[in-house]
Formats: structure tokens, sequence, C-alpha cells
């Protein structure tokens, strides 16, 4: 039998286990395949850089994140309760790294305006991407709009911290600042503006249908993300890191919510210096009957002896990772235990 004679539904599968270079080259040999190349394409981790190194490094770092969560380096929660987007970012089968020309790296404006541009045209071109991971230095309206018509998203993954990525337009403390800003508005319906396309109605960004929520150096505020997830009933995932803007406010609406109390069941909230999380978070978290994981790592504001007696006196969450937990022990135990030895006297 002949490939162009399957039902839809076997082309789509066996597609979806092309790589994106791959399925692109089989969607250019005619004009059917190109009508099925689309929809086929349901995963993709997508990320632009400047240069080279930094593409590699990055594509490094997600795959020893990936490597250190699977061994239980990271509290061990990712063995059954892993997010679709951790799982994809270890994949290399769905990755495209794009690399600028020089001429659109010479500042930090021209580097991000490109970085969205080239991200929103492709996500307006392949709506029924499943699971989405971007990487970029910053987050424009055309790049959520765009993320907001992927109405199969089950799981999203926004990486904008990059403390390793240097460029002579980059000052030393972009990487520890995180921008406010409206463009967060497209993502729930509740305050997004009504678009031209659909004739003034609202729909529900994403399709409500939402399972994962990841969201790196992001700048999105207590609100946004509260109406962010009120739009999907299925969230099961909830990964903040470095999410400065976010306080305790955000734990109180998790409470609020009509669903999530009784769905949610990892929540990682990490990497916070916000006077707003402190440990008035304790009662909400409280609220949170089905949460199976935990993870306040390197919150500055908390402290592992009153997380250690909440979750034994009131939580009773099985896997909690402490704020301040191998704090002086990570290098080593990266390395296997092994110690490395530095010659004072080179220079």
């Amino acid at each position: 039998m002949s490939l162009t004679n399957l039902p839809p539904e076997l082309h789509h599968l066996i597609l979806s286990h092309l790589s994106p270079p791959c399925l692109l080259a089989y969607g250019l040999t005619c004009r059917a395949n190109y009508a099925l190349h689309g929809p086929s394409l349901t995963a993709l981790t997508l990320g632009v850089f400047h240069s080279r190194i930094s593409s590699l490094i990055s594509f490094l770092h997600l795959s020893s994140a990936a490597a250190a969560t699977s061994s239980g380096c990271c509290g061990g929660y990712t063995s059954s309760l892993s997010s679709p987007s951790s799982s994809s970012s270890s994949s290399t089968s769905h990755s495209v790294c794009v690399l600028l020309k020089k001429r659109e790296s010479r500042s930090r404006v021209v580097v991000t305006a490109r970085q969205n541009a080239i991200v929103s045209s492709v996500l307006r071109r392949y709506k029924y991407i499943q699971t989405l991971d971007l990487l970029l230095w910053d987050l424009k309206s055309c790049t959520t709009l765009a993320i907001s018509g992927l109405y199969a998203l089950r799981s999203l993954t926004i990486r904008l911290d990059h403390p390793y990525i240097r460029h002579p337009d980059l000052p030393k403390t972009h990487w520890e600042t995180c921008v406010p800003g409206t463009l967060w508005n497209w993502l729930s319906s509740a305050l997004a503006p009504p678009h031209g396309s659909d004739g003034g109605r609202k729909r529900k960004p994403m399709g409500g249908v939402l399972q994962s929520v990841h969201l790196e150096r992001c700048g999105i505020t207590d609100y946004q993300l509260e109406c962010l997830l009120a739009d999907h009933p299925h969230i099961h995932t909830i990964h903040l890191q470095k999410c400065l803007i976010l306080t305790e406010e955000l734990f109180e609406a998790l409470t609020r919510s009509a669903f999530l109390p009784s769905t949610l069941k990892v929540l990682v909230f990490t990497d916070s210096s916000s006077e707003g999380i402190n440990e008035r978070i304790y009662p909400y978290i409280s609220e949170l009957k089905a949460l199976k994981v935990l993870d306040l790592h390197n919150c500055t504001n908390l402290r592992n002896e009153d997380v250690k007696h909440w979750n034994e006196t009131v939580w009773g969450i099985p896997e909690v990772r402490l704020p301040h937990e191998g704090e002086g022990a990570g290098a080593a135990a990266a390395l296997g235990g092994r110690r490395i030895e530095v010659d004072e006297e080179y220079k």
C-alpha cells in the first residue's frame, strides 16, 4: 500500500515521529503532503541564538537538566510526574536551532526583535503543536499572540533565563531582572482584547487544554498568571523559575481556583529573592490537597526548618525540596564526589 493511500489519522501518526527538518522536506514534495505535514508537527523545542556557541551551551544545559531530574538529583520528582515539556527538552528529535546573521546580532534590541519575529512566524504556520519549548532572550507581544492561537497546546515552556550567554550589548544584570508587561494578557481570555479575525468574539487562548506550564525569568504578574490558569481546568504541573515579580498573592490565587486545589500535582517555585515570597505562603500550600511534589529551592526568604515543620505537621507532601537544600554540596554531588584541585599560583 502506498503511503498516500493511508487514512489521514495514520498518516499524521507516522509523520509525527519525524524531526522538523525531515517533516519540512516531506511537505515540500507536493501539495497534498504540504497540507498533511503542518498538523503532524505536535512537539517543538525552538531556540533562536546570536552565536553557535550560545546555542550549543543552551541545548547542553537542557540535556543536563533533564538528565539530573531523571536521575533524582533534583528531588526525584520527575520519575513519575514529569511534565511533557521536560521530556521534550531531553529529546533532540524535535529540537530546532536558528542562528541569526551577524548583522542581526549587533544589538540586544535587534536580536530580541528577530528572535520573536522568527518564533511567531513558525507558530502561526504550525498551529497544531501540543508540546512547545521556547528559548529566547525576551518575549514580545507578537510571540504571545502566536502562542495564544495554538488551540491544541498541552505543555508550554518559555525559557528567558540564559545567564551563561554573553553579548556586548547585554548588561551584567540583564539575567537578574524581570520586566512586567501587557504582552502576557494575550494568554488569558479575561485580559486579551478581542481579535479582529474572530469578529470581536473572545476565545480561550491555547484552547483551554493546557496541562503543564513552565516559565523561566518571565515578567508575568500574579493576576496575569491567575487569569491564564483560570482558562485551563486540567493543569497538573506548574513550574516557575526566577519569576521575580510573583508574590504570595499567586499562592492565594491557587487556592481560590475552582479546580487547582484538586488537580495540581507538581508545584515548582524556585530562584526567587522576592520579599513577597515568605512564610505567609505556607497556609495557602495547605489548601492544595492533590499536591505530590513541592520544590522551593533557592527561595531566599524561606527557611528549611519552617518548610520541614509544615510538611511534617500539616502538608504531608511526599516529595519536598527545601529552599536551601544541598548548598555547598551541589557541585560535589554533580561531580560524583570527585575533587577539583585549583592551582593557586595560576594567574
